[in-house]
């Protein structure tokens, strides 16, 4: 038998058996959490340092898909098309896409839709431009996500009993 010489090294010299067994469950589960810890510290400090970036481009942070270029327009005139809702929002850049909802059983415009936009800082500005003006009659509302349903019947007390 080789001579222990740390507490740790005398423990495994002495210990039985069946207590050999359990200290190397012990220890693999230590080291199992350990490894799972840096892990973790790595991924936090890497949404750290990525939360500094000022302008990053959606590929650049492909995590962190709730940066989006799409704005929400309520009061849509009936006779708005998606392409002229697209032409009103490409002075503030490139629009990819323009959707306006429509009814299904009527097949009309329901006055609300969404505009994607190619940079996130073009639906900023969007937002801030297009918010409270006029297009064909009647006045814009412009917000970077739609209202929630869930969270306003919540705040007025859903009181159906």
């Amino acid at each position: 038998m080789v001579p222990a010489t740390t507490e740790e090294e005398q423990y495994f010299v002495t210990a039985p058996p069946s207590r050999l067994v359990e200290s190397s469950y012990l220890l693999f589960f230590i080291s199992n959490i350990l490894h799972h810890m840096a892990a973790v510290r790595e991924i936090c400090g890497s949404l750290m340092s990525l939360s500094k970036l000022q302008h990053a481009s959606p590929s650049q942070l492909p995590f962190l898909r709730t940066m989006t270029s799409k704005i929400f327009v309520k009061g849509l005139a009936f006779s708005t098309t998606e392409d002229k809702l697209a032409e009103a929002f490409s002075q503030y850049g490139k629009v990819l896409k323009a959707d306006i909802v429509l009814n299904r059983a009527k097949t009309r415009s329901k006055g609300f839709g969404y505009v994607t936009f190619a940079k996130e800082e073009d639906a900023q500005k969007a937002q801030i431009g297009m918010n409270r003006k006029i297009l064909h009659g009647r006045v814009l509302y412009v917000d970077m996500e739609p209202p929630d349903k869930h969270k306003k019947s919540i705040s007025e007390g859903a009181t159906d009993s």
